[in-house]
């Protein structure tokens, strides 16, 4: 099956890429489906939000160009913006349009949904993202819950481990801006007095102003002895510091990226994660790890301060959620579900019965 990507990243989307990258979670997914396939990535950066109306009808007849003189299969849009130019082109080509949105949002908003209903088949996160589609108006014949994936030769219980000292650490995994829950963190600190807290995030997510803000919380918490804020932590940096934690947390209030959850599962570490967005469809509580409401410090505390209180249970925790992501979360397995879903939606438009 040859497979057109489409990855288009912009100032507001947030992706540190150029014009020929693509985000991590798109080159992981080319690089499962390409055993099998032969995928070709149209990547593109473009400017601001405001430049799109004049940019995007370009992109889209770049496309159309290069698909009429190579047509692939079908069309793979990773998230709307992409979707936007991509359906365009493959509607004036009548090639099948494929459309993943990213797990990071709640309800889609109403360009979200309109890019959404223009598409064949629609890859969403979680069972929640879903719901939020059909609620958009979105047909949920179309819709299929692709969870996402995580490179787990990468990042392993085994390997290099940041230093540390003799009390326990806390690893707390994300974003700190508004909706990010690390104001709970922060509160729940207070129950465990003995435990540092390592705030770590990802490069770009966050600014010198959320870190001021979460200072100033640390602060009046009484718990900035003991917290550190580490930024710009990327795929290379993130295992010695997972394999650090003694526990780690991801709380956001809102639907948020299920990447730090799963990354902490493959290095083998027991995780706290809040009921939200695609969380629970990662974490099984009591399994792999423990599933607190979100907003609620004092039940998160509780939760920390009994797992550190005991040996065998989130060595256990740990052991499991590293099973869990070889066996649903692995790039390779990824790959195999979407292919699934393009052999699938390739089936239907040829009037043949599915695989």
């Amino acid at each position: 099956m040859r497979i057109a990507v489409v990855s288009i990243s912009t100032p507001s989307i947030g992706t540190p890429t150029g014009a020929d990258r693509v985000p991590e979670h798109v080159d992981g997914l080319v690089t499962a489906l390409t055993a099998g396939h032969d995928v070709v990535v149209h990547p593109a950066a473009l400017g601001e939000e405001g430049a799109l109306a004049d940019e995007l009808p370009r992109l889209a007849d770049a496309l159309v160009r290069t698909w009429r003189a190579e047509r692939p299969d079908v069309v793979h849009a990773q998230a709307s913006v992409a979707g936007l130019a991509a359906g365009a082109a493959a509607r004036e080509l009548d090639l099948p349009l494929v459309l993943s949105l990213p797990d990071v949002h709640g309800d889609p908003g109403a360009a979200t949904a309109a890019v959404a209903r223009r598409a064949d088949r629609v890859l969403v996160a979680s069972a929640h993202q879903a719901r939020g589609l059909v609620r958009a108006g979105v047909p949920r014949a179309i819709i299929r819950v692709v969870p996402p994936g995580v490179d787990a030769d990468a990042l392993t219980p085994e390997g290099a481990v940041l230093d540390r000292g003799v009390d326990p650490r806390l690893v707390a995994v994300g974003g700190i801006g508004p909706g990010s829950g690390i104001e709970d963190v922060l509160s729940a600190l207070r129950l465990v007095p003995a435990v540092q807290l390592v705030v770590a995030a990802g490069t770009g997510t966050w600014t010198a102003a959320d870190a001021r803000r979460c200072r100033r919380r640390a602060d009046a918490a009484g718990v900035a002895d003991r917290v550190r804020l580490v930024g710009g932590v990327g795929s290379g940096d993130a295992g010695p510091l997972l394999r650090s934690a003694d526990l780690v947390v991801h709380v956001p209030r809102e639907p948020a990226a299920g990447l730090p959850v799963l990354s902490a599962m493959a290095c083998g570490r027991p995780v706290i994660a809040s009921t939200v967005g695609v969380l629970p469809d990662l974490v099984v509580d009591q399994v792999t790890g423990v599933l607190v409401a979100p907003g609620r410090p004092g039940e998160l505390g509780r939760a920390v301060a009994r797992l550190l209180a005991q040996s065998s249970m989130p060595v256990a925790f740990g052991i499991a959620g590293r099973d869990r992501v070889l066996a649903r979360f692995s790039w390779e397995r990824i790959g195999a579900t979407v292919s699934d879903v393009l052999h699938e939606l390739l089936s239907e438009r040829r009037g043949a019965p599915t695989r």
